[in-house]
């Protein structure tokens, strides 16, 4: 149920209007039996350009944790090797964490190997003014038919 209610979360804020015509994003589930992505997500943009990003979901009703350094996480867990399985997805990747119980999402870019880690930072939440940047990076990623994969939402 909690990862049912997450992926309705994630689709909700994805398809936030925030004052435009029409959403940012479409999400389209890839089904539960997919290993590593949970959703293909298709930029919306009114125009002929086919940009899109994969997404995995993480949904936690632990709530978060503070560390010494005095910084918030999100109770989710990312794995080394399943961050890697991200890693090798042809364009744009991010893995989404969801607080079950707040409804906020907070979201990192996967851009090649990494630690996996116990507790997801929270820098990225997902609000209209972040959908905004997300939505222009991945356009520009397709737009510039780049090789390489880089983001301001990095780890």
């Amino acid at each position: 149920m909690i990862g049912s209610r997450g992926e309705a979360i994630f689709f909700a804020k994805m398809t936030n209007y925030c004052g435009r015509s029409m959403p940012y994003f479409y999400p389209q589930f890839l089904g539960d039996k997919h290993p590593s992505v949970d959703y293909l997500v298709s930029v919306l943009d009114g125009k002929h350009i086919s940009a899109y990003c994969f997404a995995q979901i993480k949904t936690t009703k632990s709530g978060y944790v503070v560390r010494k350094n005095g910084k918030k996480y999100l109770n989710v867990t990312a794995k080394k090797e399943d961050l890697d399985a991200l890693s090798v997805f042809p364009g744009p990747t991010y893995l989404f964490g969801i607080d079950e119980q707040t409804e906020r999402v907070y979201f990192i870019a996967i851009t090649g190997s990494q630690p996996g880690f116990s507790a997801m930072p929270t820098d990225n939440e997902l609000t209209c003014a972040s959908l905004h940047e997300l939505w222009d990076e991945i356009r520009q990623y397709w737009v510039s038919h780049s090789v390489t994969f880089t983001s301001r939402f990095q780890l």
